[in-house]
């Protein structure tokens, strides 16, 4: 499973330095299945607004959400997520985290650079493609 936060779905939509490199990724991931949170889907069409997306990009936003599956807010999350032990990360950055590794996500993949410390400071892979190529 590839674990994706709003950050790398907002740039599956509107292009960004990093789309082409990030599409490219998921080229070569094509066999692993899409999840994120459910909490996704409110922050994404919020990021996507206030972006300025056009009609036609909420609709393809729409669209790449409805190919993932959906991590809820369970019980274990939210104290998984309590438990993180960054003093920086955000509330709703530290439910994504603890949502991969409740699904055992094989990659995280964030632009948010607290996010990618949190989660491999948990033990997660993570992936930040076009972004990682940037710091090389």
């Amino acid at each position: 499973m590839i674990y994706f936060d709003t950050s790398a779905i907002v740039r599956l939509v509107i292009p960004h330095d990093w789309t082409r490199s990030l599409r490219s990724y998921l080229g070569r991931l094509a066999n692993l299945r899409w999840v994120t949170s459910v909490i996704a889907v409110v922050e994404t069409n919020r990021a996507l607004m206030r972006e300025g997306a056009t009609e036609r990009e909420l609709a393809i936003g729409g669209r790449y959400l409805a190919e993932f599956r959906k991590v809820g807010v369970t019980d274990e999350v939210v104290q998984s997520a309590i438990a993180i032990p960054s003093r920086t990360l955000k509330s709703l950055d530290a439910i994504h985290v603890a949502s991969a590794l409740e699904v055992g996500a094989e990659v995280l993949v964030t632009y948010d650079k607290t996010m990618i410390k949190a989660a491999r400071d948990a033990g997660l892979r993570t992936a930040s493609p076009g972004l990682d190529e940037s710091r090389s």
